[in-house]
């Protein structure tokens, strides 16, 4: 369920950096993963000079380059950097912030708007998404906690 809170850019990331995680020690060319992801290279490049950023904030050591032959080149990845940066993009996507400034700040879908400078439309977009997943998962959100079955809600 957590890969769900993800953002569009956060998801795209983590798959990457999965893909190259599994793949380190066989050559990858970017026409894999735009083939595999449903991609344009150009998206492809954004997200990956966005992984090698993100990449750099916690290991010094581990990189991701391209090639202009279009060989994507990855050292120094491993599990942990992998979970680190999954965490990363989870506390930075929008459903996992409102959801966090729902339950901890007893903030409503207006506050949040003011507090992270995003329209209503899009707040209620977020709210609406993270609502599903929830009722998939068979809990609501009332009142500042979580409802539902004691394990799932733990769980989850």
């Amino acid at each position: 369920m957590n890969d769900d809170f993800l953002d569009e850019n956060g998801h795209y990331q983590y798959l990457i950096l999965k893909w190259l995680e599994i793949k380190q020690r066989e050559f990858v060319h970017s026409g894999e993963l735009t083939e595999f992801l449903g991609i344009s290279r150009f998206k492809l490049k954004q997200y990956i000079d966005q992984l090698a950023s993100d990449i750099r904030k916690f290991n010094t050591k581990a990189s991701i380059e391209v090639a202009e032959s279009g060989q994507i080149f990855s050292k120094g990845l491993d599990t942990m950097l992998v979970k680190q940066l999954r965490l990363y993009y989870l506390k930075e996507s929008m459903m996992f912030l409102y959801l966090n400034e729902v339950l901890l700040n007893g903030k409503t879908a207006l506050e949040f708007c003011d507090s992270f400078f995003i329209s209503k439309t899009k707040a209620y977009e977020i709210k609406k998404n993270l609502n599903l997943l929830l009722k998939e998962e068979k809990i609501k959100i009332g009142k500042n906690n979580l409802k539902g079955e004691e394990l799932k809600v733990r769980n989850s």
